[in-house]
């Protein structure tokens, strides 16, 4: 933070900015001539929230940084600058190289409709887990940290990501990223949280079901939301089941903890 009367700089994870908007509303705007930049990391921001922070800040800088313990971060982006580029998180930060490989860790040319896993290589790369070989080459091969992220790279070298591997719903053969459902969902008005988990079906093996905390004075219209996410979403993409829920479980980080959910 700046000194009284001087600018202002933050790093706030996406679960702080939403918390924001929560307890204040809108109220951060009042702030657009004095702070300088706002940083987030840790987990995707939700695009609603990003279009939120732009309407209120427009000349801030709002950077997204992505990377992990293993490679440090990777890449960054203001999307205050680059608007509308939903699950893209910039490109590669200097001394620092992405490339999207398959299951086998060859490198392949990826598209939106050819995602791979994120690797990295670069002077940020760790050398290895303490006293743990082997875990250590699950992850870290020739100097390149291999991500448990699945994501695409555009022709100029802009990242997208499309979620965890581990957490990819398989809805009939079709893999739905939960984050993309949930930064739909957010859009909607009244909606203060949400998580999009996979529930059993007899036909597809999996179908989604959506979890959501709603702001105080909203009650949740299910046929109006569905509607409001077919206009946002593929079809296989919208929920099959919703929940109104007092609270979402998340990690100690602010994560969304879909394996609390899996149990």
């Amino acid at each position: 933070m700046g000194s009284a009367g001087g600018s202002i700089a933050c790093c706030l994870p996406p679960a702080a900015i939403r918390k924001i908007f929560q307890l204040s509303k809108d109220r951060i705007g009042q702030y657009r001539d004095r702070i300088d930049f706002i940083e987030s990391a840790s987990a995707p921001l939700p695009g609603a929230d990003k279009e939120r922070l732009c309407k209120l800040l427009p000349k801030t800088r709002l950077y997204t940084c992505y990377g992990s313990s293993e490679a440090s971060s990777t890449c960054m982006l203001d999307y205050n600058r680059f608007r509308g580029m939903d699950n893209c998180v910039g490109k590669a930060v200097p001394n620092s190289r992405i490339i999207i490989v398959d299951d086998e860790h060859n490198e392949i040319r990826s598209s939106k409709n050819n995602v791979g896993l994120i690797a990295c290589m670069g002077d940020g790369n760790m050398d290895g887990y303490v006293n743990d070989p082997a875990l250590t080459t699950e992850v870290l091969k020739d100097g390149i940290v291999y991500m448990n992220d699945l994501g695409y790279m555009d022709d100029e070298g802009f990242v997208y990501i499309i979620g965890r591997k581990g957490d990819v719903i398989n809805v009939g053969g079709l893999k739905v990223a939960p984050v993309e459902v949930e930064s739909a969902v957010l859009a909607y008005d009244g909606i203060a949280d949400c998580i999009c988990i996979a529930i059993e079906d007899e036909i597809t093996s999996n179908a989604l079901k959506l979890l959501v905390v709603m702001e105080e004075g909203y009650e949740l219209d299910y046929w109006d939301l569905a509607s409001f996410l077919l206009k946002r979403l593929e079809p296989f993409k919208i929920p099959r089941a919703y929940e109104v829920v007092s609270r979402i479980e998340r990690t100690y980080n602010g994560k969304l903890n879909w394996k609390f959910y899996r149990q």
